[in-house]
């Protein structure tokens, strides 16, 4: 199984933060094994590096502040938009 990052952003503080494109893959970088596996596999990147997690119920981009989430053309553009896979996105 194939998991994306979205972005992978260096912090002032010299750690990497990751976001991945889906939650599934969030998941499975939560297993402590995987995120091992992927830390070694940066190699001198990774070195020293410690995994902590950070949850966000969602992060989207370019959202009207006055979205209309009942409306399922606008719930529709935000997932175009954002890459989101139908039905990640909180509907009412």
């Amino acid at each position: 199984m194939e998991h994306r990052l979205r972005l992978v952003e260096r912090m002032v503080n010299k750690g990497l933060l990751g976001e991945f494109l889906t939650d599934k893959g969030a998941k499975w970088f939560a297993q402590q094994n995987n995120a091992n596996d992927f830390v070694t596999a940066l190699g001198a990147l990774g070195r020293g590096l410690d995994v902590r997690k950070m949850n966000h119920p969602m992060i989207a981009y370019y959202i009207l502040l006055h979205l209309n989430t009942s409306n399922p053309a606008s719930i529709s553009k935000i997932e175009e938009v954002n890459r989101i896979q139908e039905g990640d996105f909180p509907r009412r």
